[in-house]
């Protein structure tokens, strides 16, 4: 029995049977969609590009809607604009019309008056109503409203006016991200040791340097200062803050004193010291600050000596006679006074005289009969030698004993203890402890030099003494 087992003729046929159903149903395809791409393997690069001009035409057509949207909005606020503009005008017409007083009459303006009053009501109302799609568009909610900004991108804003509403001022919080700073690079080496070439660079341009060895940073600076404006980049040199100081001395030794000021740096400005001689024995210190263009001003006034007046006592022999003499002129001048007694026998009296150039003063009595209390009257009592001395009781002394020429008491007697005041005696010690005890150690320190004792007496300035200035303490 005789098989077919391949019909080669039959398949050839089957296998363009079904490329040609294939490519009809793809023109067929074509025919009923209108398209050359119905599916990616008909062209993938032209599907590619026919859905890029798709997705463009699709947001072409929004836009479009959306400027016909925005351009339906606009016109239903230019409407109540319009409507705006028209009350407006009135308005203007009829405050025009009110301004000729002398040819209305009173109840003409104010009938004016209740119309104006209902266009601003009517123009209330419109900005109330006019709305597009639920928003209202004129009653100023939409005010200073931005979208699609990058805040990255804002550098500066300006606000020309703004709706309060029915406050007179709102409250707004601000805060600061980050704060500008200057670029800056410090060199801290102090002198250069080796020859060397700098290349500066700076906003505006660059520039080479040669420094040779020893340039300090001062001349670092100076030298890039000289063309700052070219590179944009300043030099600054830099020193530690310190604090001002100045001593103040006077002839003779271990009186210098050091005063410094408490804070370092410029802050505490120009203080003038002044040493002025004082009145009393100790030392004190007035501290006036500083106001306006005036520096402040410490003002020690130094302890002076004081003036004492020269006295004696002289006790004669018996009870009740003992007599003091003071000089009525303090200084000493009158120390080493001594007398000289005489007796002027019965009657002559109580006599008195004085010899400057000897410093001796002479006493005349009636030896036995003249008591203490009539000599001490007598001395008081005359003139001249009152306006020298005084003469007084001693102790419990009532002045009934009676006086004797012969006795030896009388030539025993001096005066001593005047001094002559005036002088300076205050120490660079009492200059230490009066300035930090005073309103001025608030600014200042005062202290010894060093290698001083501070027992030195000091002297007055004729001028002031300052240390520092205003601008560099």
């Amino acid at each position: 029995m005789t098989r077919i087992n391949t019909n080669v003729s039959s398949l050839t046929a089957q296998k363009t049977l079904a490329r040609s159903q294939a490519q009809l149903q793809e023109a067929l395809t074509r025919l009923s969609t209108g398209l050359r791409i119905n599916v990616g393997k008909d062209d993938p690069a032209g599907l590619i590009a026919s859905e890029a001009l798709r997705a463009n035409i699709t947001a072409t057509q929004k836009a479009i809607t959306n400027s016909e949207r925005a351009n339906q909005m606009i016109a239903t606020a230019d409407s109540a604009l319009g409507q705006v503009s028209s009350l407006l005008n009135d308005i203007r017409g009829l405050v025009s019309e009110a301004a000729n007083s002398g040819a209305l009459s009173a109840e003409q303006i104010q009938a004016n008056q209740l119309q104006i009053d209902s266009s601003l009501e009517a123009i209330d109302r419109i900005a109330n109503v006019t709305q597009f799609q639920g928003r209202r568009l004129l009653d100023g909610s939409l005010d200073f409203v931005t979208s699609g900004v990058d805040n990255s991108k804002i550098t500066s804003l300006q606000i020309d006016q703004a709706n309060f509403g029915t406050s007179s001022q709102i409250d707004v919080n601000l805060d600061v991200v980050s704060q500008a700073a200057k670029g800056s690079l410090q060199y801290s080496y102090g002198a250069i040791a080796d020859d060397v070439v700098l290349e500066i660079a700076g906003k505006n341009g660059a520039e080479a340097f040669s420094f040779a060895a020893g340039s300090g940073i001062e001349d670092m600076a100076q030298a890039i200062n000289l063309v700052s404006d070219a590179l944009g980049v300043r030099a600054v040199v830099q020193t530690e803050a310190t604090a001002g100081t100045i001593t103040t001395s006077s002839f003779g030794l271990d009186n210098d004193v050091v005063i410094t000021a408490d804070q370092a740096g410029q802050a505490a400005g120009d203080i003038r010291v002044k040493y002025t001689k004082g009145s009393s024995a100790s030392t004190t210190v007035s501290y006036t600050a500083a106001s306006g263009g005036t520096p402040a001003l410490i003002d020690v006034q130094l302890g002076t000596r004081q003036w004492a007046a020269a006295s004696g006592e002289v006790n004669p022999a018996g009870t009740n006679n003992a007599i003091s003499l003071t000089a009525n002129i303090e200084g000493e001048e009158f120390n080493g006074v001594t007398l000289n007694v005489t007796d002027t026998g019965l009657g002559g009296g109580i006599t008195l005289s004085y010899d400057h150039d000897t410093k001796v003063l002479n006493i005349g009595i009636e030896s036995g009969t003249t008591t203490a209390d009539q000599l001490v009257t007598a001395i008081n009592s005359d003139a001249a030698i009152s306006a020298l001395f005084t003469a007084a009781h001693v102790g419990e002394s009532d002045g009934s004993g009676t006086l004797a020429a012969a006795d030896g008491a009388w030539a025993g007697f001096t005066t001593s203890g005047g001094v002559t005041g005036g002088e300076v005696i205050a120490t660079a010690n009492d200059v230490v402890a009066a300035i930090n005890a005073s309103p001025a150690a608030a600014v200042v320190t005062a202290s010894l030099a060093a290698g001083n004792n501070g027992y030195g007496t000091v002297g007055e300035f004729q001028e002031y003494a300052y240390y520092g200035t205003a601008e560099a303490n």
